[in-house]
């Protein structure tokens, strides 16, 4: 499983400049959970939401079925993981301007990381 604070590993949301502002994400440890339990551990396969501020548009938008894409609405999850590597990209199921889900893919190496 995987713990999610913040400090090491990379959470980058990309949004064209025009439909988002900078993208923050909620610092206190609950700003990146596991969608069943709002807890911090995160499995691979599982849906995770992000709390913050300028992660999407100011009106919902969800995917409208499988495969739920990479990018919805200018929305973008991008995890870096702690111990180095390629950028893993999150497939996303929906994005507001104070929240997101994204699915933590199966393939992403196992460790104890943490987003920044």
């Amino acid at each position: 499983m995987f713990r999610f604070a913040v400090v090491v590993a990379t959470l980058m949301m990309l949004f064209p400049v025009s439909l988002h502002a900078q993208p923050s994400i909620v610092s206190d440890g609950t700003g990146v959970v596991n969608a069943s339990s709002y807890l911090a551990d995160i499995a691979q396969g599982s849906w995770f939401v992000v709390f913050g501020t300028g992660l999407g548009p100011a009106s919902l938008t969800v995917a409208s079925g499988v495969p739920f894409p990479t990018e919805l609405a200018g929305s973008r999850v991008t995890f870096t993981p702690a111990g180095g590597g390629a950028p893993i990209e999150c497939r996303l199921w929906y994005t507001y301007a104070t929240q997101l889900a994204a699915l933590l893919p199966s393939t992403t190496p196992r460790a104890t990381t943490t987003f920044a």
